[in-house]
């Protein structure tokens, strides 16, 4: 149900804004593209275990969010 309610939600997002949309959805795709990679190469290159993972990719959310909030200001 709620995977429904962000579709309608991506599409009003999408009506309103449509070249922002688009934008918003290259730079979500690319972060999302690092994080795994980033997963990828935790767990085969450095044979990391899955926790250890999950921790780090939190931690990469986190200083992602700690520098976008310092380029805003």
């Amino acid at each position: 149900m709620s995977l429904i309610l962000i579709l309608i939600a991506y599409y009003f997002d999408y009506k309103s804004e449509p070249d922002s949309f688009w934008s918003d959805i290259k730079g979500g795709l690319t972060v999302f593209g690092v994080l795994i990679a980033s997963a990828l190469i935790l767990k085969y290159k450095f044979n990391v275990g899955h926790i250890y993972i999950i921790f780090a990719i939190g931690i990469e959310i986190i200083l992602l969010f700690v520098l976008k909030g310092f380029l805003k200001k």
